[in-house]
């Protein structure tokens, strides 16, 4: 089928007239590959905020628990100087001498022991063990009846009353 030159002509005005439209849409186009490249660059950082926050937000978790684990094991470490520490103290308190006891005072304890010119006990107040000296003919009340120093024993509850750590009175409460 051959072609006349009414079809080039219409052809060509065709052409032309479709030439004038990409003309005029050109100068829109930078709009819209603009608008394509801001879409797409938002796109990118949108996921790339996601997937910082989600990396940011798992490394947090396994920091909290990685702490938890690292303050447990340090309160453990803690209790276990501190049990020592306890026992060092204990170790060295009593290694000490008991105390000798100056000054007019009342005491309140339990006799430890009884020795032939002095009596250790352990001081309610202070918590520990004291000495005081006693005079060989000190009279002793047991229970509101008179006694010999040689009468206390050990886990006895007393009350000693000194003057420059030399006992003055003695009594048994029971």
């Amino acid at each position: 089928m051959p072609i006349s030159d009414v079809d080039f002509q219409t052809l060509a005005v065709r052409v032309d007239a479709m030439q004038k439209q990409l003309e005029e849409i050109k100068p829109n186009m930078w709009f819209v590959t603009s608008l394509r490249a801001i879409c797409f660059t938002f796109a990118a950082s949108l996921i790339s905020a996601v997937i910082w926050f989600v990396h940011t937000f798992a490394t947090m978790q396994s920091d909290v628990t990685n702490q938890k684990e690292t303050n447990a094991r340090l309160e453990k470490q803690m209790d276990q100087y501190r049990a020592e520490q306890t026992s060092l103290i204990k170790d060295v308190l009593d290694r000490l001498p008991p105390k000798k006891v100056y000054g007019a005072l009342v005491y309140n304890g339990k006799i430890v022991r009884v020795l032939p010119d002095a009596i250790v006990f352990l001081d309610d107040a202070e918590k520990r063990e004291l000495t005081v000296d006693v005079p060989k003919d000190m009279e002793v009340a047991i229970k509101g009846q008179k006694a010999k120093l040689s009468d206390l024993k050990a886990g006895m509850r007393v009350q000693i009353i000194t003057n420059d750590g030399v006992v003055t009175g003695i009594a048994v409460k029971e």
